[in-house]
């Protein structure tokens, strides 16, 4: 079957989707597949969902009830509003909730966010999920104070006090923690 192509679709996105910019990636596969011979997989767990909505739906990856069934007890919730968040305030607008699935060894699994502006948050963790990033590390990510992005670094800080790390580490994180 040398030259043939080969597309391998996951069981959840046999189903094409309506949304135009999954329309434009499933194309994209699909010619590289069928054209250029390209073997081609896709995970449908890494494919943002965006519902427009007031306000804004956003996700990628497993939720809660898929995570459950397969990790069992092996996996962490961390959630986060809005309302800690200096933007969400300065906007008088708190009303939202990011939440993070992860895994063991701090592996995002999946996020849920809901709030303004949810879209563009979702995006730095749909890139922590691509890179591999583990949870924690978002703790040092330089996010402006006052940007939704901070809300990303705040969860990292809440996923490294629970990692035991070597003494310079816990400092470093604590003087974080103390001096954002």
């Amino acid at each position: 079957a040398e030259g043939r192509a080969r597309l391998i679709v996951g069981t959840r996105l046999a189903v094409l989707t309506p949304m135009p910019h999954l329309a434009a990636i499933e194309a994209d596969l699909v010619v590289r597949a069928a054209i250029l011979g390209q073997q081609v997989r896709i995970d449908a767990a890494a494919m943002p969902r965006l519902t427009l909505t007031d306000p804004e739906l956003a996700e990628i990856g497993l939720t809660e009830p898929m995570a459950r069934p397969r990790f069992k007890s092996a996996f962490t919730v961390l959630r986060l509003g809005y309302d800690d968040n200096g933007k969400a305030r300065a906007r008088r607008d708190g009303l939202g909730l990011v939440k993070l699935i992860v895994g063991p060894a701090g592996k995002i699994l999946g996020a849920g966010i809901v709030g303004r502006d949810a879209g563009e948050l979702l995006a730095l963790f749909a890139l922590a999920m691509q890179a591999g990033i583990p949870v924690a590390r978002l703790a040092s990510l330089p996010a402006a104070y006052a940007s939704h992005a901070d809300l990303a670094r705040a969860l990292g800080a809440m996923a490294a006090v629970d990692i035991p790390a070597s003494r310079p580490e816990r400092w470093r994180l604590a003087l974080k923690r103390l001096f954002p």
